[in-house]
C-alpha cells in the first residue's frame, strides 16, 4: 500500500526523521491493514463501492482513523494535518500531489464500520497479535472501567432535551456523570488490554465481570466493587481462579490493620490497569465522548483500545 517517492520526498528526506514518524514507522510495520481490510470487504454484499470516492482505499482510511484515535482530531482536523504534515502523509499512503481523502469520506466510513459492527473486529486483531507473542491472563489479570462523560444537555427552543439518549446517569462520591463507560481486563506483567467491553455509565462494574472473563484467568485482581457478591467469589474459587479483590470498611466495622496492608500490596499489582487509563484519557485525551448513541461511541472505544495494544506493542517490540 505504499505510494511511489518524489522528488519533493527525496528532498525532506535531508531534514531528518522526527520522532512522529519514527513512531508511526513502528506502527505500520505491526498493524495488520491487510487483514483488516479482507475482512471489511468480506463484510460488505458488493464490495467498496457507495462510501466516499471510489479511488480512496479502505487501508488509507483505516490509518486515517487510527490517526483520528491517536491524536484526537476531529473530520475537518484530520483532513488538514494530512495536508500539512509529512509524516501523517507517509503514514497513510499519500503525498501532496495525490487526492487526500475528505472528511465526508472519512466519516461515511467510520459510520459503515459502526454500522457493520466491526469495531469488536479491529480489536480481535490485538488479541491475536498478543496471544502470538506470549502475553496471556493465565498468570493473572486485573480488571476495572473508567467513566467516559458525555454533555448532560440542556433544552433548546423546542423544549427538547439534547442530551444523548443512549447515555446514562451515575454517582460516585457524590458527583453526577452522565454518560459510558469502558471496562477492560489487563495481564498483569506488561498491562496490555486483554478484553473491552463498552456500557452506559449506570452499569455496575461487577457486572461486566464474567463478560471480560476469557476463559484462562487462574488469578484476578479488581477494586472492592468487584469483590461485593460473595457468592460469585466463591464461584470464581470453585473454578480454579484465585480473587484478590480489594476489601472494604463499613460502618460499625473497619478495616484491620493486616487488611489494609493486604489491600496496599494488591493496590500495587493492580495500578498495571490504570496504564491504559492513562494513555486513553492522558495521551489520546477521550475523558468526553464524541459522537451521540452507544453505537458509534462503541466503536471509538475499541479503536482507542485497539490503538493503544498497537502503540504500546510499537514502542516495545517493533
Amino acid at each position: 500500500m505504499t505510494t511511489q517517492q518524489n522528488f519533493f520526498d527525496f528532498t525532506r528526506a535531508s531534514f531528518g526523521i522526527t520522532r512522529t514518524e519514527k513512531l508511526l514507522d513502528k506502527i505500520n510495520a505491526v498493524a495488520p491493514w491487510e487483514d483488516i481490510e479482507k475482512d471489511i470487504l468480506m463484510q460488505r454484499d458488493k464490495g467498496y463501492g457507495g462510501v466516499g470516492r471510489p479511488n480512496t482505499s479502505i487501508v488509507k482510511l483505516l490509518k486515517c482513523l487510527f490517526l483520528q484515535g491517536m491524536y484526537n482530531l476531529s473530520d475537518p482536523e484530520i483532513e488538514d494535518q494530512l495536508r500539512d504534515r509529512m509524516s501523517f502523509q507517509k503514514f497513510v499512503g499519500v503525498s501532496a500531489a495525490e487526492d487526500i481523502p475528505d472528511e465526508t469520506t472519512i466519516c461515511k466510513f467510520r459510520n459503515e464500520l459502526a454500522e457493520m459492527g466491526f469495531q469488536e473486529n479491529i480489536f480481535t486483531k490485538t488479541q491475536f497479535m498478543l496471544a502470538e507473542m506470549g502475553f496471556t491472563v493465565k498468570e493473572g489479570h486485573i480488571q476495572d472501567g473508567t467513566i467516559i462523560e458525555s454533555s448532560k444537555g440542556k433544552k433548546n427552543k423546542k423544549g427538547e432535551n439534547t442530551r444523548d439518549p443512549d447515555a446514562t446517569f451515575l454517582k460516585k462520591n457524590g458527583e453526577t456523570y452522565c454518560g459510558y463507560k469502558g471496562h477492560i481486563e489487563t495481564d498483569i506483567k506488561a498491562g496490555f488490554i486483554m478484553n473491552t467491553t463498552y456500557t452506559t455509565a449506570s452499569v455496575h462494574d461487577s457486572q461486566q465481570q464474567d463478560a471480560l472473563m476469557l476463559g484462562e484467568e487462574t488469578e484476578g485482581y479488581g477494586d472492592s466493587a468487584y469483590g461485593m457478591s460473595n457468592n460469585k467469589n466463591e464461584y470464581y474459587e470453585a473454578h480454579g481462579i484465585k480473587v484478590q479483590f480489594h476489601e472494604k470498611g463499613v460502618r460499625g466495622k473497619p478495616l484491620t490493620y493486616l487488611q489494609k496492608e493486604m489491600n496496599r500490596i494488591k493496590s500495587n499489582i493492580r495500578a498495571k490497569v490504570e496504564h491504559p487509563f492513562a494513555w486513553i484519557k492522558v495521551r489520546y485525551m477521550y475523558t468526553k465522548t464524541r459522537y451521540r448513541g452507544i453505537m458509534k461511541n462503541s466503536m471509538h472505544w475499541f479503536f482507542i483500545c485497539a490503538i493503544y495494544n498497537f502503540e504500546r506493542i510499537a514502542r516495545q517490540y517493533a
